[in-house]
This record gives structure tokens, C-alpha cells and sequence, in this order.
């Protein structure tokens, strides 16, 4: 079916189709909307729902009102997609179940979850609701929240605190999708990210259990709290918690990255998105020696090496003054 686009914005609606066609047109409005989906087929004629997708840079966002349904992502429809998501699932209204690797979470109003488009997952809706899920690139998601993948399946509750902010910056970011600038559309998407990565990194580090994983998510929200101190390095934080250097690298071992390398990887992240914070009003060397770099010959090696750019090129991509920017 033919969606209504207007600039960064689709939007799809069962009202105009016939009565005894409106669930099939349901299904690929999903489709089209959240990649794809097999709908269970015993509903009655006349479903109503209706779909609005903003388009952000690599993001989008996709606001959600229907009648109750139910569907699967399996195998057969993970092939189909060569895109690799988290789907950040916001419900507004009504009730859902969603399962995935081999976790139940049953969502009411004000719940988030996080979903992964490359496993298997299904749905059921009870009851008429309203949600909004934001689709983010795996590889971005990852930059700027390392334990993620954790967090699949898990219900968390944004009805207080950050969580509530974030859930209402969400709401209104897919709200206002058309009206955003194209050179404003990765600061927004970034300070999005920024907020929810905020909200989730404490989630992420408690998930683990054990009393080793436990350490070392500590270790690492004291890393990450510490990233602009120079002389942030293995023997301090070790002798912080009380530990021996060479447990300290024990204890990541099983990780992906050594200590000093996860340091790195943390404060080039934070430069690169300062970098596209602050355009060109931030000269770039004292964006690196405030993130904890002493040698700005080092970290521009570093930061090419991890972003494929010099952090000149890379700050240049996102500055509106550039006429090969978009």
C-alpha cells in the first residue's frame, strides 16, 4: 500500500482501505514500518491502525495506535532484512507481551524495552494501545551503551526519574520528526542516544549477577565517571578498588577490550560526540585534553584509526556550513 510521505516523514492508515482488506494491508504497513513480521490471520474485518515513521539519519522512529494482533519474527523474516537494529520499544497505552531470547516481559503504559531485530522475537497486543519504538543501528547502539546486548527482553520502568524525561523526549522527537532541520537531525538523534545510554547504563551492569561480572561493572562506571582525569590508568584504578593490577586485567580478560583499551574506546567515543556537539565553537585538541588525551599527534591517530576519519573530517560531516554536508 502506498504511504502518505511528507519530508522525513511516512505515514500509513488502514481507515482508507476497505474493510475486508484492512488487516493485509496491516501487515505490510508493518512491514514496511518494522522490518518483517508474520501476523497471526483470525482477526475480524475492519482493523484500525495507524503508523507514522520519521526518518533521522540512520535512525528511525515509528509512532504506533492499533487494535489488538499478534505476530512473530522468525528465522524466515530475519533473512529478509539485511539490517542489523535495536528496536527501543516505548509503550504510551495498552498492554503487550513480548518474548525473545527466552524472556517474557509483559509491558503496561510507562515500560520500555529493548528488542534485537537479528533474533527471534514474538508479540501479542491485548488490548488497543499506543507505543513508540526507535529503531537504532547496532553498531551505534553499542558505541555509546558497550552492554547492550544485556538488556534484550528485559522490562524496564521510565514512569519516574530520567526514565520519565527520556520516555518524554522520545514521545516528542516522534512527534516533531518532519519539523527537525537536517542539520540539526544528528544533534537531536545524539542527545536522544546520550539520555538513553544514561538511563540504561546502570541497567546494563546490574543484569550480570555474578560477584566478578558485578566488580567490573563497577570498574567501569567508575571509568566511565573518571574519563577526564589524566592520570586515569590500571595501578589507580586498581588501587581505588582495593585490587591488584594484575586481577584488574584478570577480570578483563573475558571481555572484549584489555583495561587501557576499553579507556580508549570510552574517550573516543566521548570526543567523537563532542565533536558533533560543538561544530567548530570547540577547538578539537581541547576537546581531546579535556576527555584525558596529553598528546593530540596520538589521539588523532587513534580517533582515525577507530572512525575512518581525522576528527577534522569527521567534525566537518555534521557542521552547517559545510556545503558538502547532506
Amino acid at each position: 500500500m502506498q504511504a502518505e510521505q511528507k519530508r522525513h516523514v511516512l505515514s500509513w492508515s488502514t481507515q482508507p482501505v476497505r474493510i475486508h482488506e484492512r488487516y493485509d494491508a496491516w501487515q505490510a504497513m508493518l512491514n514496511d514500518s518494522h522490518l518483517r513480521w508474520s501476523l497471526e490471520k483470525n482477526q475480524a474485518e475492519g482493523y484500525l491502525g495507524d503508523l507514522e515513521m520519521g526518518l533521522l539519519g540512520d535512525l528511525r522512529v515509528v509512532r504506533c495506535i492499533c487494535d489488538p494482533c499478534s505476530g512473530i519474527r522468525g528465522n524466515y523474516e530475519i533473512a529478509f532484512d539485511n539490517v542489523a537494529y535495536y528496536g527501543l520499544l516505548l509503550m504510551l497505552m495498552g498492554n503487550e507481551s513480548v518474548e525473545c531470547r527466552g524472556n517474557y516481559a509483559l509491558l503496561k503504559p510507562g515500560n520500555f524495552l529493548l528488542w534485537d531485530t537479528t533474533i527471534p522475537t514474538s508479540f501479542r497486543l491485548y488490548s488497543k494501545v499506543k507505543k513508540i519504538t526507535l529503531f537504532v543501528p547496532q553498531s551505534r547502539m553499542r558505541n555509546t551503551l558497550p552492554h547492550v546486548d544485556n538488556l534484550v527482553g528485559k522490562t524496564i520502568d521510565w514512569q519516574s526519574g530520567l526514565g520519565a524525561v527520556t520516555s518524554s523526549l522520545i514521545s516528542a522527537l516522534s512527534l516533531q520528526a518532519g519539523s527537525i532541520d537536517s542539520r540539526q537531525e544528528h544533534a537531536a538523534t545524539e542527545t536522544v542516544l546520550d539520555l538513553i545510554s544514561a538511563c540504561l547504563w546502570s541497567e546494563s551492569t546490574m543484569i550480570v549477577g555474578v560477584t566478578g561480572a558485578n566488580l567490573i561493572s563497577r570498574i567501569k562506571d567508575f571509568i566511565e565517571e573518571n574519563l577526564d582525569n589524566t592520570d586515569l590508568n590500571p595501578q589507580n584504578i586498581a588501587r581505588h578498588f582495593g585490587i591488584s593490577v594484575r586481577y584488574l586485567h584478570f577480570l578483563f580478560k573475558e571481555d572484549k577490550f584489555s583495561v587501557s583499551h576499553w579507556i580508549l574506546e570510552r574517550r573516543l567515543e566521548r570526543c567523537r560526540s563532542e565533536l558533533v556537539r560543538t561544530g567548530t565553537r570547540k577547538n578539537i585538541t581541547d576537546i581531546a585534553f579535556h576527555w584525558g588525551f596529553n598528546d593530540s599527534a596520538h589521539f588523532c591517530r587513534a580517533f582515525k584509526k577507530r572512525f575512518g576519519f581525522s576528527p577534522r573530517e569527521y567534525r566537518l560531516q555534521f557542521d552547517p556550513h559545510n556545503k558538502n554536508t547532506h
